[in-house]
């Protein structure tokens, strides 16, 4: 008895405090196999929750620092909105604030009047907000007022009203309604101030759709947002919802046109879209990410989404294209991937017929767009075959969500979640192969790809994680690991899924604030490196790869999944004309690995790169005090056929090997070429190429788009003969050739 004792003691031991001998892993790539299988960028997406501040500021991606900045959610007592206050040098019983319906934007609700009887004192509205370091701000609002208002001044306190800090004349109203602007200077030493909207003189001012932001923003995308970005490259964004697109009182139109003129969502705390259609398709362009739009199904119409359809893709010369043209954007967006409804899970049957409706609408405006169904996997076929018997052929993508709780309901042990959280994603692949058994038994595995359009992790045991992403492990190397091991899983059954987006801000990055100084910082989560790494380097074909491990497994424990028989390491590779990209998931707790690879001669004692995420703890985490605890870790390596990956570790091993491995990289930059002639042009531009055109873009030489079109062809004849001489730069696939115009 004691024996046995003793053996299940030591088996536990194991399990919980990992292995102490050296462990090895074989990996064995099929580098000569003739399968090679496109690895899309779209599987290194996100997705953008329109929702709390994630985008429209105060301190989201949206640069704007007002809350209702068009004074529309009501307060009663006070006569002015919810998140303004009153403020005066002193005021008396006289002086007013009254919300008034109407405003210069008379597509929202309200605007504030500020009536003021004694010429002597200045009395006004404040709000406080961030500021950012050693940054001014931009400033304007819309006034008018009685002749008796005098100068409008824009005064900067501190967060206790004790210290003026700043101040500039906007000047004298009129009569009617203005736009007045300002720039004020950059704030030391204070995180927190009041910004207030004061007046001399007396009589009435109305006010109406403010706004401030820091003047480092770009384009309206808050600087931190801008280089977040710049540096994950993600492939596919999807916008704006989520739950956002079906319950808050949505519709497109709201969405575009004048920023200052926009309709409220009455249902959604009566903010804004600031962050609209135009903005955020502006903002793809811009980073040269491929758009991902959701119709609203629940309470939208086919109709509704046709028309969203052909303001994004139609010609000028439609109504809703001529619309476009005249909110600043002439050319098509050419928005391909679209979405109909967020979760429609309720009634399969009932979402299956109207599906069928949009996207016959929708493609009567463009029958270039792929749509997707927002489907369901946690009714398992039930829900698939119910829905698939009435979309047929009709659906483009079959999108579903997925998520993994770290939350279990019974005693756990740190290491018990962490085995869980990066071994969980056997599941995850597990159900994209039973998603596309159920394609391939219905005949749609051709037709119809995977999308797994949501992707995150939940945390937090007291409340909605998108609600509160605050805890440690959702910025821990952990959950880092958790997304290395998801993308890993779609990298590897890239022939059946091609965009898996990324929740965007939860578990990717973090804002707070400095208790000391009331500053606002953001910093990045290893969540969010590890998105950084793959899509910076990663090759778009995939090489199959074998890997013996020593695997693990762990008993049930409630709350958690359960991983049984899973390896060690996880790995995938993946090979572009010019590099060997090896990603590799170290899941030991305790333990390195040492890793046995059969490389090609011809490999060995190349010089590559190593990047690598590792901390001492899988529990380590960036925080305010320490940004940059966890980060990515870039070294050089001479190749060799074995290389030891570090305990609870993600490593990209990067390896020349142009003229080694031989690839047939249809989107190689030496093979996607592409010829203009004739050049000098005068009017009718011809392009050839061995590959389907895309997005044909000209640009003149200061960078501004003058012609877009979306080619499936692979030649096309242009009409130049609207431009002027000179020269011009055309862009396909990325690649640039100058262009003379006649």
């Amino acid at each position: 008895m004691k024996k046995i004792l003793f053996l299940l003691l030591f088996i536990l031991l194991s399990i919980s405090k990992g292995r102490t001998q050296d462990l090895e892993a074989k990996v064995s790539i099929e580098f000569n196999s003739m399968e090679r299988i496109e690895v899309s960028r779209n599987l290194f997406g996100n997705f953008i929750e329109y929702y709390m501040c994630f985008q429209n500021g105060h301190s989201g991606l949206w640069a704007q620092e007002f809350r209702d900045r068009g004074f529309d959610i009501k307060h009663t007592e006070n006569g002015t909105s919810d998140v303004w206050e009153k403020w005066g040098s002193y005021y008396n019983s006289k002086d007013n604030w009254q919300l008034i319906e109407g405003g210069f934007n008379e597509n929202a609700l309200y605007f504030q009047r500020i009536f003021k009887e004694n010429t002597n004192n200045i009395i006004g509205i404040r709000q406080k907000i961030y500021t950012t370091v050693n940054q001014g701000f931009d400033i304007y609002v819309y006034l008018k007022g009685d002749t008796t208002v005098e100068n409008v001044k824009v005064l900067v306190m501190d967060e206790n009203l004790t210290k003026l800090l700043a101040e500039i004349s906007l000047g004298k109203p009129d009569s009617i309604w203005k736009k007045f602007s300002g720039k004020l200077p950059a704030i030391q030493n204070h995180g927190i101030v009041n910004i207030i909207f004061g007046f001399q003189g007396k009589g009435v001012l109305d006010l109406d759709e403010c706004s401030i932001m820091p003047e480092n923003n770009i384009n309206g995308i808050r600087n931190e947002f801008y280089n977040l970005y710049n540096e994950w490259k993600p492939g596919i964004l999807r916008y704006p919802g989520g739950w956002f697109i079906e319950y808050s009182g949505y519709s497109w139109d709201m969405a575009v046109g004048n920023i200052d003129k926009r309709k409220v969502l009455k249902g959604f705390e009566n903010v804004r879209m600031d962050f609209g259609i135009d903005e955020f398709l502006q903002f793809c362009e811009f980073f040269k990410i491929t758009p991902h739009l959701v119709t609203n199904y629940i309470k939208g119409t086919p109709e509704e989404s046709a028309a969203l359809v052909e303001y994004c893709n139609g010609e000028i010369s439609s109504h809703f294209g001529k619309k476009r043209k005249l909110n600043g954007h002439e050319e098509p967006y050419n928005v391909q991937i679209w979405e109909i409804g967020n979760e429609i899970w309720d009634d399969p049957l009932e979402y299956g017929k109207g599906f069928t409706l949009f996207n016959k609408k929708m493609k009567e405006k463009d029958p270039k767009i792929k749509t997707m169904i927002s489907a369901d996997i946690w009714q398992w076929r039930n829900f698939f075959f119910s829905v698939i018997d009435n979309i047929g052929s009709d659906c483009d993508y079959y999108g579903w969500h997925w998520t993994q709780i770290g939350i279990p309901k019974v005693p756990a042990s740190d290491e018990e979640i962490f085995l869980s959280m990066v071994g969980g994603s056997i599941y995850f692949e597990n159900n994209i192969d039973t998603v596309y058994s159920w394609l391939n038994s219905s005949g749609y595995s051709e037709t119809m790809n995977q999308a797994i359009t949501e992707l995150w992790t939940v945390y937090n045991p007291d409340g909605y994680e998108w609600d509160l992403d605050t805890t440690k492990r959702g910025a821990s190397l952990e959950n880092g690991l958790w997304m290395a091991t998801q993308i890993n899983s779609c990298i590897r059954k890239s022939k059946y899924i091609d965009i898996l987006e990324r929740t965007f801000s939860v578990g990717t990055f973090r804002m707070e604030i400095e208790k000391n100084t009331g500053r606002r910082h953001y910093y990045k989560t290893p969540s969010h490196l590890v998105g950084v790494m793959i899509s910076n380097h990663i090759g778009n074909k995939l090489l199959q790869t074998n890997v013996e491990s020593e695997k693990y497994s762990l008993p049930f424990i409630d709350g958690l999944m359960q991983p049984i028989n899973v390896p060690w390491i996880d790995v995938t590779t993946t090979v572009s004309a010019d590099s060997l990209y090896i990603n590799i998931v170290n899941r030991n707790p305790n333990n390195e690995i040492i890793t046995l690879f059969n490389f090609d001669f011809n490999l060995l004692n190349k010089l590559a790169k190593i990047y690598e995420l590792y901390s001492p703890s899988f529990l380590d985490y960036n925080s305010i005090s320490n940004p940059e605890n966890i980060k990515i870790i870039e070294k050089s390596w001479t190749v060799t056929n074995s290389y030891t990956v570090p305990a609870h570790s993600f490593t990209i091993l990067a390896i020349p090997c142009k003229g080694i491995i031989n690839v047939d990289d249809s989107t190689n930059d030496d093979k996607m070429d592409f010829h203009l002639y004739p050049n000098p042009v005068v009017d009718l531009l011809s392009i050839d190429a061995d590959f389907k055109l895309g997005n044909v873009k000209i640009y003149n030489l200061l960078g501004s788009l003058v012609l877009s079109d979306f080619v499936e062809d692979n030649k096309v004849k242009i009409n130049l003969s609207f431009l002027a001489s000179g020269l011009y730069i055309a862009e396909i696939n990325n690649i640039r050739k100058l262009l003379v115009k006649k």
